[in-house]
């Protein structure tokens, strides 16, 4: 009997299913797909991703920021200046003032705009005034027209007190082909209550009045 097996397992015949040789032939499975390009747009994705989620976060955190971060610094005066573009946009009409004299004005960061007037209706010249009020000393204010107006290259005319109050007048010529004027009168706001009343953390407040004006042909 034990000769007999052994002549088969010597023949190949007969042997246990895991005395089997293993084949070396190639496997007939389809390959798997590379996952390299999956994870490439994958992680552009995630890239877009992140970088939206960044944008996102800047734009809010500029729009929220307090009036004290906006705009610029003046040297000496303790708020900051931004563009007067929108409070003059309540005065522009039909290009005027031109885009180089608008863009040449600022005002404090901290200012509210009040209303517009025309002091000179009917002029066939252009003359309009917008108000704004700030939340600050009318020393401050003019500080700070002191060193925007000749910083954005108006020639001064006038810096000082005039009724009472201060007053800058600056000069420059507009793309136009026109000279322009712009007066700045700020005034100190009379307190509701008397500073014994109120304390003396009242805070102050300057009304300012800019008004734009064609003064002649710049030729």
């Amino acid at each position: 009997m034990a000769a007999t097996w052994a002549r088969h397992a010597v023949s190949g015949v007969g042997q246990l299913p895991w005395l089997q040789p293993v084949s070396n032939a190639p496997s007939s499975r389809p390959p798997s797909p590379s996952l390299k390009p999956s994870a490439i747009v994958l992680g552009i994705a995630v890239l877009i991703m992140l970088a939206g989620a960044v944008v996102a976060l800047a734009g809010t955190s500029s729009a929220h920021a307090p009036a004290s971060q906006l705009g610029t610094n003046v040297p000496g005066v303790p708020f900051r200046a931004i563009p007067a573009q929108a409070d003059l946009a309540h005065i522009e009409s039909g290009g005027e003032p031109p885009a180089d004299v608008v863009k040449a004005l600022t005002v404090p960061a901290i200012s509210t705009y009040v209303g517009e007037s025309n002091p000179a209706d009917g002029v066939d010249q252009y003359e309009e005034s917008v108000t704004m009020s700030v939340p600050a000393t009318s020393r401050s204010v003019g500080a700070f027209y002191g060193k925007e107006l000749p910083g954005a290259h108006w020639s001064m005319e006038f810096d000082g007190r005039a009724k009472g109050d201060l007053e800058l007048i600056g000069q420059r010529n507009g793309s136009d082909g026109y000279q322009w004027r712009v007066a700045i009168v700020i005034s100190s706001v009379t307190p509701t209550f008397s500073p014994a009343l109120a304390g003396s953390d009242q805070t102050s407040t300057a009304l300012v009045v800019m008004t734009l004006y064609q003064v002649g042909d710049a030729s």
